[in-house]
């Protein structure tokens, strides 16, 4: 198990999430899990036996899986050489390089990996892998677009960096509406941040009132009510115009 796998599918993985592939990856990490303390068991057979006993066997028939009276009982795992794809592994390495080379980027020009940017532009060399997940680059990496371009006049908004399998420009051009999702982003942050520090639990609902100083954001956070209620859990949303403080909120 890899911090990327859980970094990919934490949002799917959410008591809240109805992703109808949750349960498949719930699934994927309880078996890789398993075998895992079953290949540790005999470096350390009291804790493993401890973790199996507490969390895996209460559930193992009712996964169909073999229920064995402890860990130490369990048959050693055998790799299944059948599910070695090695291609779909570079093409998984290859996007997690562009991530990788947009969060750099990103970072050079102190833009928070929560704020959108307009696209990725990618300039091939000889030899680039086949680009399977763009939706996963974009979704990662927090850009609208992705391009793939043979020559690139750079400009001063392109921000470049440079790998092995091509070169990568980041738009770091700024909109209205780029600004603005950026606003809203650091705002679900810094509500979810207050909700932290005042010990709501997980799920528990809030009345939020929004004070902001523009016609023009309020009206961008009435566009966006549904996704600020969902994610910061508000059974009611206010959103004014004006300083909240002078009317004692």
């Amino acid at each position: 198990i890899s911090r990327w796998y859980i970094m990919l599918n934490r949002e799917k993985l959410d008591i809240y999430s109805n992703d109808p592939k949750k349960y498949t990856i719930m699934t994927v990490l309880h078996d890789i899990l398993l075998q895992v303390i079953i290949l540790l068991a005999p470096i350390n057979p009291m804790l493993t036996e401890e973790i199996y006993l507490r969390i895996f066997k209460p559930d193992m028939k009712s996964m169909d899986l073999e229920e064995t009276e402890s860990i130490h009982l369990q048959n050693w795992p055998i790799a299944d050489e059948t599910k070695i794809n090695l291609e779909l592994e570079d093409e998984m390495l290859f996007t997690k390089d562009l991530i990788e080379q947009i969060r750099a980027l990103k970072e050079e020009n102190k833009i928070r990996m929560r704020w959108p940017n307009k696209r990725i532009i990618i300039e091939p060399k000889e030899g680039m892998p086949k680009l399977t997940f763009p939706e996963l680059v974009k979704k990662v990496g927090n850009v609208k677009e992705l391009e793939i371009k043979e020559s690139i006049i750079p400009n001063d908004n392109l921000a470049m960096a440079t790998s092995k399998n091509c070169n990568i420009y980041l738009d770091t051009s700024l909109d209205d509406d780029l600004l603005s999702e950026r606003v809203i982003n650091d705002l679900i942050r810094n509500i979810q941040f207050s909700r932290k520090k005042n010990k709501f639990n997980v799920g528990e609902e809030i009345s939020l009132t929004i004070g902001t100083n523009t016609e023009y954001l309020k009206e961008f956070m009435d566009n966006n009510r549904e996704l600020i209620s969902e994610k910061v859990s508000a059974k009611n949303l206010d959103i004014k115009v004006g300083d909240l403080t002078k009317e004692g909120d």
